[in-house]
C-alpha cells in the first residue's frame, strides 16, 4: 500500500512566488495546499497537513502570527517561513531562493518529524 505525500501548506500573499513555490514542492514528490493569507490558511489547514510554508510578511497576519496560531492545535507542526526581508538560519529562508533549495529545505524539516 503506498503512503500519501506528505501535504505542505504553502502560504504566500505574492500569486507569482506561490505559484513558483507551489511547482517546487510538486515536483519534489509533496502535497500542497495554497492559501493567499493567514486567515485562509487556518481555514485550510483543518485537514492533514505535515509542514507549514509561510511567508513572513503578509496583509493582515503574518507568518509568524499564523505559526503559532496552527500550533495550538499541533504544537510540533514543523515550519518554514520565507522572507524578502532576509533572515537565516533552519527555519528562515530568504527571498529570492532558488526553488530546488525551497523543495530541499522542506524535504529535510519533513525527514525530522
Amino acid at each position: 500500500m503506498d503512503t500519501p505525500a506528505p501535504t505542505v501548506l504553502l502560504v504566500e500573499d505574492d500569486p507569482a512566488v506561490r505559484r513558483v513555490a507551489g511547482r517546487a514542492l510538486v515536483r519534489a514528490g509533496l502535497s500542497v495546499v495554497e492559501a493567499r493569507d493567514g486567515f485562509e490558511a487556518l481555514e485550510l489547514a483543518s485537514g492533514q497537513v505535515d509542514l507549514v510554508v509561510a511567508d513572513l510578511v503578509m496583509p493582515r497576519m503574518d507568518g509568524h502570527e499564523l505559526v503559532r496560531r496552527l500550533r495550538l492545535r499541533r504544537p510540533k507542526l514543523p515550519a518554514l517561513l520565507i522572507s524578502g526581508y532576509g533572515g537565516d538560519g533552519e527555519h528562515v529562508l530568504a527571498k529570492p531562493f532558488d526553488a530546488s533549495e525551497l523543495a530541499t529545505r522542506v524535504l529535510h524539516l519533513l525527514a525530522r518529524v
